[in-house]
């Protein structure tokens, strides 16, 4: 059975798969339609990628694709933990220019979902951080932007500061929020 709870922005969820623990380990199903769709997600899942992290306080982030290959996304840590943020970029939304975060781990097994017309960036917390990301749109390089992950609008707590971060080549000079036009309707 999958457990789902909302952050404090529309269209974001926190996901807790159940796991079977016996004596010789545990098994979980990251992904299945069916407890997916009793969940009220009924997103196609296409592409999957993982990312990786060194060090604690690699950033990456915060990107989006555009229309139409806007992306819903399901994101789980497969290796240490990290922070996730996301911001709201539906301009017809109340939460418009609203970030939130989510402390990921291994360890607790939980997902996030992500609905199409946010941006998502995440930060490690730990060395070796492995991340999965689902998405239901395949990468497309021209319709892939950025928002500055410092936007001091998107006020994002991140578990590291200033010098401590490491950004991803091309995330440090990624425009603000104000600067960006390329946002969803």
């Amino acid at each position: 059975m999958l457990q789902s709870s909302p952050l404090a922005i529309p269209g974001v969820l926190r996901l807790l798969p159940s796991t079977l623990m016996d004596s010789q380990g545990w098994q979980t199903t990251l992904y299945s339609e069916a407890s997916f769709a009793a969940a009220g997600i009924h997103d196609r899942f296409v592409q999957d990628t993982i990312f990786y992290a060194d060090k604690p306080g690699s950033l990456r982030g915060l990107h989006y694709q555009l229309p139409p290959a806007a992306q819903a996304l399901l994101i789980r840590v497969l290796r240490g933990s990290a922070t996730v943020a996301v911001a709201d970029l539906r301009r017809s939304s109340q939460t418009f220019g609203r970030a939130v975060t989510a402390d990921l781990s291994y360890m607790a097994g939980d997902q996030l979902y992500v609905m199409p017309g946010f941006a998502f960036g995440w930060c490690s917390r730990e060395p070796a951080t492995e991340i999965l990301v689902k998405a239901s749109a395949p990468h497309h390089a021209d319709l892939l932007r950025g928002i500055n992950a410092r936007d001091p609008k998107l006020a994002i707590a991140w578990p590291l500061k200033g010098g401590d971060l490491q950004f991803a080549p091309g995330d440090i000079d990624q425009p603000m929020l104000a600067e960006q036009p390329d946002l969803y309707d």
